[in-house]
């Protein structure tokens, strides 16, 4: 397949990434006006934006994958920009929290589609050298969409409306799914044949499973690079109540707090998305050591600015300073972190090992979370304690930090590895050189 072909799929898939977040965070985008006009609790916005999309999100996640490993992952895709698309424009119209609930979750099973066909198709044509890089500009799309949805809704949700939007949304996706079937699905297939058949016969099912159940018995590491992964995405589901906390407790207006977070979003996102996977990579062979020193280095310089950010008062610099460092802490090392987890994956598994890491964060921290998040607000607040969504979200920024030991374990481990190989190959030399 030639370079042209490769990057050609590559912005199709970069581009479909920002459709799907831009999608997916068009609610949390919208949440003020949202819960005033169907009479929501927030526990029950923190179902919507939490576990009624990242629940059924995660359970198709493994799926997906296995879909993804056993057929063609572009065909997989389709299908599933399809159905969330479809379901995009269907939430436009909605009228209580039920008939916002049905669509929202099949959202989810659209959206599960995507990461693991495209990591199964990008790690296959990437090195481990680029890999931090190639993924870090992938899911720049997605804190691209994530930046867009919130711009988008302060942008012209006075104007158009929450409706009008979703159903305007839904409909560009559907149109992404004519190239990815007619162009990139043949292209995909074409790249593992010659002279008409497979270069590396698939894998069954049974089999694909099989060994994901055993990676998951076996590897100590892979379990804990999960486990680092998910407690980062608690970031994410605190930043679903970021329009919310701007407007409730910070004093803007509705479409100004999302016009303000939209634009700190997409003013840090992009050049932390662009820089983040590239200087992981440079960093790992400058100073010869591991994509985990990388992540714990990051987290550690900016973790407590976030924790700062929910005692500032938005006139202060700490308050601007700690809002660029919530954006810029999920999306910096984004990039190295995935690399990081899913070469821990065998790669005839990698699609799998991706539907299963999405699986373990979204249902262990995002969905969970992010319902806990809404239910402590409201419980704070029967209390009669003051700022209460404050109160809820510095938990949960707490709970981010807990993912440091988590990659200085192993960073440690890996290390030692390196250095027992690194013997054992001087060993051998040393052995031919005697025989010589």
């Amino acid at each position: 397949m030639t370079n042209l072909k490769l990057t050609t799929i590559f912005v199709l898939f970069f581009c479909i990434n920002i459709i799907g977040f831009i999608d997916r965070h068009l609610l949390p985008a919208f949440g003020s006006q949202i819960i005033a006009e169907l009479d929501l609790t927030r526990q029950q916005f923190g179902l919507l934006t939490g576990f009624a999309f990242v629940a059924v999100y995660a359970l198709s996640g493994p799926v997906m994958g296995v879909l993804a490993d056993r057929y063609n992952p572009a065909k997989v895709v389709t299908v599933g920009v399809l159905v969330w698309s479809l379901m995009t424009a269907i939430s436009g119209r909605a009228t209580s929290f039920f008939t916002m609930l049905a669509p929202r979750m099949l959202v989810g099973v659209g959206e599960a589609t995507l990461h693991p066909s495209a990591t199964s198709i990008f790690a296959k044509w990437s090195g481990v050298g680029s890999r931090s890089t190639i993924f870090s500009l992938f899911f720049l799309g997605g804190h691209i969409g994530v930046g867009l949805a919130y711009w988008l809704a302060g942008t012209f949700g006075d104007t158009l409306g929450w409706r009008q939007l979703f159903f305007l949304l839904g409909s560009v996706g559907l149109l992404f799914c004519i190239p990815l079937w007619l162009f990139v699905a043949p292209l995909v297939a074409g790249s593992n044949q010659t002279d008409d058949k497979p270069l590396v016969s698939s894998p069954s099912v049974t089999q694909i499973v099989s060994d994901l159940r055993h990676l998951l018995v076996s590897s100590t590491r892979f379990r804990i690079a999960v486990l680092g992964f998910s407690l980062v995405h608690v970031l994410y589901a605190t930043n679903q109540f970021m329009q919310l906390w701007l407007s409730s407790e910070r004093g803007l207006a509705d479409y100004e707090a999302a016009s303000v977070y939209g634009a700190v979003y997409l003013t840090v996102a992009i050049p932390a998305g662009l820089l983040g996977g590239l200087m992981a990579d440079l960093f790992v062979r400058y100073f010869r050591t591991t994509k985990y020193l990388f992540l714990v280095i990051v987290l550690l310089a900016s973790g407590p600015l976030l924790i700062a950010l929910r005692y500032a008062t938005i006139d202060t610099p700490l308050f601007q300073i700690g809002l660029v460092a919530s954006v810029f802490m999920i999306t910096f090392p984004y990039g190295a972190m995935f690399a990081a987890v899913i070469e821990e994956v065998p790669a005839r598994i990698q699609a799998s090992g991706t539907g299963f890491i999405l699986f373990a964060c979204n249902v262990l921290i995002i969905g969970g979370v992010t319902w806990g998040v809404g239910a402590l607000s409201d419980y704070f607040q029967t209390t009669g304690l003051t700022q209460p969504l404050s109160r809820a979200l510095s938990i949960g920024d707490a709970m981010t930090l807990l993912a440091i030991p988590c990659f200085w374990w192993l960073h440690r481990h890996q290390i030692r590895m390196m250095q027992i190989t690194q013997t054992a190959n001087d060993a051998m030399t040393d052995s031919n050189s005697e025989q010589k």
